[in-house]
C-alpha cells in the first residue's frame, strides 16, 4: 500500500526544486539587458603576435604584388 504522505512530501520537495530553478530562470532573464551572443570588442592588431584579426590586409612592400 503507498504511503501517501511520502509521496506529498516527495511531490512538495520537486515543487520547491522547480520554483527554485523557475525563479533563478526569471532573475536571469531580467538581469540580461542586451541579446545572446558575444559582447562586441574593439579588435585591433596585437603587438605580441603580430595576427591581423578581421582588418583589412596591409598593403604590399614596394616591389611586391
Amino acid at each position: 500500500m503507498l504511503n501517501l504522505e511520502s509521496v506529498l512530501a516527495q511531490l512538495r520537495e520537486e515543487r520547491d526544486r522547480l520554483d527554485a530553478a523557475i525563479s533563478n530562470l526569471e532573475s536571469l532573464e531580467h538581469s540580461q539587458g542586451r541579446g545572446p551572443g558575444r559582447r562586441r570588442r574593439i579588435v585591433t592588431r596585437n603587438p605580441t603576435n603580430g595576427t591581423n584579426h578581421g582588418h583589412r590586409a596591409p598593403d604590399p612592400a614596394p616591389g611586391e604584388g
